[in-house]
């Protein structure tokens, strides 16, 4: 069980109606650094929400995760399609959004932490959503992302986010 709380871990991450995280966030910290890595991510239906910021899927950053940290975030776009972001903390400051690209509704993409080692102690950033930039506000509805943690040397076939 220990192991769980301190690892990422594989599976559907939900945000349940009316919340901003998923699941049990504040344990997800590491204690040495990090080997570059690659996650799978499936957005379904659930996620389709008009907002206007980007929400985030998955990051890695310091304990203090607004003063340095590397994320990637969705902004529904309509049409059953998300662009995908890229976006960071450096020295406490936002650095604005990346656009990466495009993905369907339920399209398997991969996002690829490369620069790790930078963190040494951490926290792993799981799926937020604030609606429109208020964080009193979470979703409307239960949403739910699917993410799978791999090595980076794994074979992937289909879109590969970089930051």
């Amino acid at each position: 069980m220990i192991h769980k709380l301190f690892t990422k871990n594989n599976g559907l991450y939900k945000i349940r109606k009316n919340m901003n995280f998923s699941g049990f966030w504040f344990f997800k910290v590491f204690f040495k650094r990090q080997k570059p890595f690659q996650v799978g991510v499936v957005m379904d239906k659930s996620c389709e929400v008009q907002t206007l910021g980007v929400q985030k899927i998955f990051g890695i950053g310091n304990l203090l995760h607004h003063k340095n940290s590397d994320r990637y975030g969705f902004i529904y776009e309509g049409n059953h399609k998300f662009g995908i972001y890229s976006y960071q903390y450096r020295n406490g400051k936002l650095i604005p959004w990346e656009k990466l690209g495009t993905v369907d509704t339920n399209e398997y993409f991969y996002i690829t932490f490369i620069n790790t080692n930078k963190y040494k102690i951490g926290r792993y950033l799981y799926p937020y959503f604030e609606q429109d930039g208020d964080d009193e506000k979470g979703v409307p509805h239960d949403m739910v992302i699917e993410l799978n943690f791999m090595s980076l040397n794994s074979m992937v076939h289909n879109q590969l986010f970089n930051m």
